[in-house]
């Protein structure tokens, strides 16, 4: 968690618009597994010419729309985040596919996916700020959102189960002190243990879920 002078979380729309120019080399430079769990994530989609519909929640600078595009160049893909300077880099950096992308900013917790539009739904870095009843909402919609056959792709941060309910409760005390209000998004990490994410996604409807990388504090997951 990145907290603001005054030591208050920083909202997280707010947080990124901050870091989005510099966010791509950040991450590169900083985050461990950070290309394992892009390229996994993008390495399960199907290689094809078919228009694929892909949703990408909290698609950021877009840093896994060229591994996407590789494997599926006429795909059309919906890309939500909150951040206008993070879709800002996206545009900059893919003008030349622009008219196969849909660029939304907003939260995707309101924004509707509808049903039965998607062979895929895809998230990187994204999820670990939402706690077990958010995710939960979420990817029930996610489930309604994909086509018969469709996967849903994560790639993210996790903790070993030991470690995982040491965020949850720093997360807490800043509710219970007043320090954040629930109806505010912040920057704050409240990562899963895999187990934990598993059991999210099955309660949320999914009949398969599979672990299909796993690193240090990394994991890509599929849910159908």
């Amino acid at each position: 968690m990145e907290n603001s002078e005054n030591n208050t979380p920083v909202e997280i729309g707010a947080f990124f618009d901050d870091k989005a120019s510099t966010y791509d080399d950040h991450q590169k430079e900083n985050i461990a597994n950070f290309g394992y769990r892009h390229m996994n994530v993008a390495g399960a989609i199907e290689e094809t010419s078919r228009e694929l519909r892909i949703l990408d929640l909290g698609c950021g600078t877009g840093i896994e729309l060229e591994m996407i595009l590789d494997r599926a160049s006429n795909a059309r893909i919906t890309c939500i985040d909150i951040s206008g300077g993070m879709l800002e880099e996206l545009r900059r950096k893919y003008a030349d596919a622009l008219k196969q992308l849909e660029v939304i900013q907003g939260s995707f917790l309101d924004i509707p996916f509808g049903e039965e539009n998607y062979e895929y739904v895809v998230s990187v870095l994204a999820m670990h700020h939402f706690t077990y009843p958010l995710k939960l909402n979420l990817y029930q919609r996610v489930r309604k959102a994909l086509r018969a056959g469709g996967m849903y792709l994560e790639g993210d941060y996790y903790l070993p189960p030991e470690e995982e309910g040491q965020h949850l409760a720093e997360y807490q005390q800043l509710l219970n002190t007043g320090t954040i209000t629930p109806d505010i998004g912040y920057h704050i990490d409240i990562p899963f243990s895999i187990a934990r994410q598993r059991e999210v996604l099955l309660e949320a409807g999914f009949l398969k879920v599979e672990v299909i990388y796993e690193g240090a504090n990394a994991a890509v997951f599929s849910a159908c």
